[in-house]
Formats: C-alpha cells, sequence, structure tokens
C-alpha cells in the first residue's frame, strides 16, 4: 500500500509525463515482471480491462466489463502504455471483445465451451492489469479496499490497483501454473512497490 504522500507525489510525476497513474503503475509493474519473470528481449502481451458499466445494460451484479490486449517489452515507458491504451479506446477495440464474450447468444453453450477449448490451448498471455479507480469512503476515512482477481493458467499474472481515501492499493497474485508461485509472486509486489516508491521522488 503506497500513503497518500506517495500517491500525491506519483499523480505529479504522471502529470509532468503526460500520462495516467494507472499508465504509469502499469509501466512500472511491467518493468519488474519482465525483469524478474522473463527472459531478455521478450515481448509479451497484457489484457487491460475496460468498464463498460452504465454503455450497457445488464444485472447491477453482472461482471459489466471488456478489455483489449496490449504488446509490451521490456523497455515500455509509461507514455508508449498511456498512447496505445489511448490509441485502443479511440478505435473502441474493447467493443470487438465485448461482442465475441456475448456470441453465446447465438452459438449455445456447447458452441462457447468449443471454442474456449481451441482457444485456451493455444493462446497464452501474461496476465490482466485492473486499474479499479478511486473507491474513497468519506464515511470511512481511514479505510483502505485492496482487490485482487484470480488469474488463470491463460492469464497467470492477476492485479488490482485501487485508490481509496487518497492511498493506493497493489496487488498481485501469481497462478500455481506459472514455477514457484507464492515465492515469486512476494518478490515481484515487493519490487513493484519500491519502484513506485524511487519514482515519486523523481
Amino acid at each position: 500500500m503506497l500513503n497518500t504522500t506517495t500517491v500525491s507525489r506519483l499523480k505529479k510525476v504522471a502529470a509532468a509525463r503526460g500520462v495516467s497513474l494507472a499508465s504509469l503503475t502499469f509501466a512500472c509493474l511491467n518493468k519488474v515482471i519482465f525483469s524478474v519473470c522473463l527472459q531478455p528481449g521478450s515481448r509479451a502481451w497484457w489484457f487491460y480491462p475496460v468498464n463498460v458499466r452504465g454503455a450497457v445494460s445488464g444485472p447491477a451484479q453482472s461482471n459489466l466489463s471488456s478489455g483489449f490486449y496490449l504488446a509490451l517489452d521490456e523497455h515500455s515507458s509509461a507514455g508508449h502504455i498511456h498512447a496505445q491504451v489511448k490509441a485502443k479506446l479511440v478505435a473502441r477495440e474493447h467493443w470487438w471483445l465485448w461482442k465475441m464474450a456475448h456470441i453465446g447468444r447465438w452459438i449455445g453453450k456447447t458452441g462457447v465451451r468449443f471454442i474456449y477449448r481451441r482457444i485456451s490451448g493455444s493462446q497464452f498471455y501474461l496476465g490482466s492489469f485492473s486499474y479499479l479507480g478511486d473507491w474513497s469512503l468519506p464515511q470511512h476515512p481511514h479505510s483502505v479496499v485492496g482487490v485482487c482477481g484470480a488469474g488463470s493458467a491463460n492469464y497467470p499474472i492477476a492485479t488490482g490497483v485501487t485508490e481509496c481515501n487518497g492511498q493506493l492499493t497493489v496487488a498481485l497474485k501469481f497462478h500455481p501454473s506459472i514455477a514457484l508461485a507464492q515465492e515469486t509472486q512476494q518478490r515481484c509486489l515487493q519490487l513493484w512497490q519500491q519502484s513506485l516508491q524511487e519514482l515519486s521522488y523523481a
């Protein structure tokens, strides 16, 4: 967890670089993951979720989210990530995935299972970066919210970044399909927090 002073400094760094706090946080995570988990010169894909709540109708409890994929490497900067995210949002790429996720209306559950089996055996990604925004609780000014997805063998690195009452929670979870998942997870989380702390003094 990053305290209010660190978060305020990070927001100033992000503003000075012309990027969002989400892009700055993601760039730090990506650099850590590449340095610890991947071979030099590698390139990999992250899933970047997009909230579509309000733009589509559905039950209040349902998962109203979509997203797109970002191809990154060890040198991907916050500026590079920010530009990619903006371009994909402008191109409305997340709506393609939303439509694909709801193809079951036309092909049924059997068709969805068939497609999932074909895809899940051949498509693998680093994981997903979930920046959940500000979940401040004015009625509980000292509370902090932190969440993280479960991940899967196809998306083994799950994250959750949440702002709450001026503080920032960064959560990280490695799926058991990754060798030494627990130890690697703890190391990466520590390095991620450390890199953000150091960046706040830049």
